[in-house]
């Protein structure tokens, strides 16, 4: 294997999981409900890393970067799932009893809204594209390279994570009434939908 700028490295990965995207929201509102639950959606956004980063190795990351139409379907498809998730965000938080302090834990669920919505975001096909290719020596194994890079950035990933799901837990511990929670889970419900109509809109503008 070549020598990899770990260092710089690392700083883009850092620099990629500090801006807030679908992934950010779905983690920090399952943290809401506990720190584990906030953890297990973290799990299943970098399980669908570790999709991506197998993609990469074997081609067809690069494969999907060169055909737009299909990059494009993947966007359509994540604004939608993140249109729904918000929805039965809302509903959820709406129909649930007054009296009801908390919402039910789903931890099942909240690893899938983590996976799905890490595989339906084609910044993250971009990102091993884009960002990987300048840190892989010529010369070397490219396929060992961007093993070992992909699993660094899967494994990186759980420190910024743990930190949002510290963040979550923390926030819940003010959604003491009924209430505020009522109102929190609405909002983020109403946050996701919003992302998603965004992520839908420059799908479809890209097809027209």
């Amino acid at each position: 294997m070549g020598e990899i700028n770990w260092a710089a490295y690392l700083a883009v990965v850092a620099a990629a999981y500090l801006v807030p995207g679908p992934d950010f929201a779905v983690v920090l509102r399952a943290a809401t409900t506990s720190f584990r639950t906030g953890m297990i959606a973290a799990a299943g956004a970098q399980t669908g890393l570790c999709v991506h980063a197998g993609l990469a190795v074997v081609g067809l990351s690069a494969l999907l970067a060169r055909s737009p139409g299909l990059l494009t379907a993947i966007q359509a498809a994540g604004g939608i799932y993140l249109v729904v998730l918000g929805a039965r965000a809302v509903h959820a938080a709406r129909a649930r009893p007054p009296w009801t302090q908390e919402p039910a834990t789903d931890r099942k669920g909240a690893f899938l809204q983590g996976l799905l919505t890490n595989l339906l975001n084609p910044k993250v096909v971009l990102f091993f594209v884009s960002i990987l290719p300048p840190f892989i020596t010529a010369g070397a194994d490219t396929t060992s390279q961007l093993v070992a890079l992909g699993t660094v950035d899967v494994i990186a990933g759980f420190l910024p994570w743990t930190i949002v799901a510290l963040a979550g837990a923390r926030m819940a511990r003010w959604m003491k009434t009924p209430r505020i929670r009522q109102r929190w889970d609405i909002t983020t419900g109403l946050l996701l939908g919003v992302i998603g109509l965004v992520v839908l809109t420059l799908a479809l503008l890209a097809w027209s």
